[in-house]
């Protein structure tokens, strides 16, 4: 899959569905952009993710799935910049999501997110930037989440990770070496940086 820098969203979300159980899906290093998230309609309303586990699309089984770029740091580093102008068509009192695995039913799905970084360039929107709900298990490993607003604290509802929401069996994830950093130290980069709840184990 080869993106251009421009809407690449659109690409990552079809080699997202193109995966099969247990594949890995390798970034190469670079810069990819995140320019919109979608609007997807659903029975209870209205969502906003960018990139979705493959079962929101109506897969039966539950697998798991490797995403992993080349690094978090360096000028080799694998980053997913996220355009002010991707909130565009959010409604303010909705939140956008970059990467969601939530897959709407209690399921023991895994997913697995490794080596890179994801770039906020506002944080002046409701958003949450991956998204473990409702996951059976998952490994976060050597990320780095950064904000580069430079004037403003962020707004109630801008989240860097959530799990929340498990099964009554419960959910298991590990959480390593995640890095959150500001443009400015001056302002908070996250009104939160991490929100967890429920039945997650972390």
């Amino acid at each position: 899959f080869v993106c251009s820098g421009f809407h690449d969203e659109l690409i990552l979300q079809f080699a997202l569905r193109s995966c099969k159980p247990n594949d890995t899906l390798q970034f190469s290093s670079g810069r990819f952009m995140i320019d919109e998230i979608p609007k997807v309609t659903m029975a209870n309303g209205n969502i906003f993710y960018a990139v979705m586990y493959p079962s929101f699309f109506g897969t039966d089984n539950s697998f798991d799935i490797s995403v992993c770029g080349m690094g978090a740091r360096g000028e080799n580093r694998t980053e997913f910049i996220i355009a002010p102008t991707a909130f565009d068509n959010i409604p303010s009192s909705d939140e956008g999501t970059f990467i969601s695995w939530y897959t709407g039913i209690y399921q023991f799905s895994g997913l697995h997110l490794k080596d890179f970084r994801i770039t906020l360039k506002t944080n002046q929107h409701k958003c949450c930037l991956i998204d473990m709900s409702h996951f059976g298990h998952g490994c976060v490993e050597n990320l780095v989440l950064y904000v580069n607003e430079q004037t403003a604290n962020p707004v109630e509802g801008c989240v860097g990770i959530r799990s929340y929401m498990g099964s009554d069996t419960g959910t298991q994830q590990i959480w390593s070496r995640i890095v959150v950093l500001t443009a400015n130290k001056e302002y908070k980069g996250f009104y939160e940086a991490f929100q967890l709840g429920a039945e997650h184990h972390i």
